[in-house]
């Protein structure tokens, strides 16, 4: 593969976890958060997140291998972030929009098997359009509207809300 070839996967792959606005937060407690307790937890986890995707950087990325291992590091956070806010007792006016978030996150993750499986194959094509889909992705859509509703409600999210 040439290393444009690469560079345009890396951007694509950046591009597509950027946009999904991967999210988290931490710990299981069993008192209900106030409103600013989440937002700092969301933010906190959120920007984890990003700066863990940042290996996707495509100076970073000599393969298809190299992103394959990447994917499967995202992979891994993103069910972690869908776990760490499962635990969570966020304010009542944000746990419909909690819960849906936290399926999202391990919808995702799920769905980067085809990804990792695309990158396996060597296929520049097969990998690209892989990305794509998940952009239209009933996981992403969900993601995406979670994010959003917070938002509406007031909620700062930190970098999930770029």
């Amino acid at each position: 593969m040439t290393r444009s070839g690469r560079n345009r996967a890396a951007a694509l792959l950046l591009a597509l976890l950027v946009a999904l606005g991967a999210a988290g937060c931490g710990g299981g407690s069993s008192d209900q958060l106030s409103k600013s307790q989440y937002e700092n937890k969301i933010k906190a986890v959120g920007t984890d997140l990003q700066n863990s995707f940042k290996t996707f950087d495509s100076s970073n990325s000599k393969d298809l291998g190299s992103l394959e291992t990447k994917v499967a590091a995202a992979q891994t956070k993103l069910q972690g972030a869908s776990n760490q806010l499962k635990g969570l007792k966020p304010p009542s006016d944000a746990s419909a929009d909690n819960t849906k978030l936290a399926n999202a996150m391990s919808g995702l993750a799920r769905e980067f098997n085809s990804l990792k499986q695309a990158l396996a194959s060597g296929d520049l094509s097969k990998v690209q359009q892989t990305a794509n889909q998940f952009r239209n992705s009933p996981a992403a859509a969900d993601a995406k509207a979670a994010t959003e509703d917070l938002k509406k409600k007031g909620y700062d999210i930190g970098v999930l809300g770029t």
